[in-house]
């Protein structure tokens, strides 16, 4: 899944928010890749090796939710065999610059 997807120009991305609906938490088993330049070869950066990690948490984020300065966990809601889940996380002491 594109997180974020620039082509051309250049940048930086300030804040990643990421919302799911899912009918289980594999989604969470997902590494983070960053490709500057757009056509980097895999694996790019590896700015986390599961999504949780990436929003400063661990364990499917069994400590619940937390909104912090720099990451949160913000919505958890598991209802009619749905999931739906959303976190933060900003930029501004490790930036992620992009260019074409």
């Amino acid at each position: 899944v594109n997180v974020i997807d620039v082509a051309s120009g250049k940048g930086v991305a300030f804040m990643i928010t990421l919302a799911v609906q899912s009918g289980n938490l594999n989604f969470l088993e997902g590494c983070l890749h960053a490709y500057t330049p757009y056509n980097q070869s895999f694996p790019g950066t590896m700015l986390s090796t599961g999504t949780e990690d990436y929003f400063d948490s661990a364990w499917y984020f069994n400590a619940g939710e937390f909104h912090l300065p720099v990451s949160g966990f913000t919505h958890l809601n598991t209802s009619d065999n749905q999931i739906t889940w959303s976190a933060y996380r900003f930029h501004d002491m490790d930036e992620l610059p992009f260019a074409d």
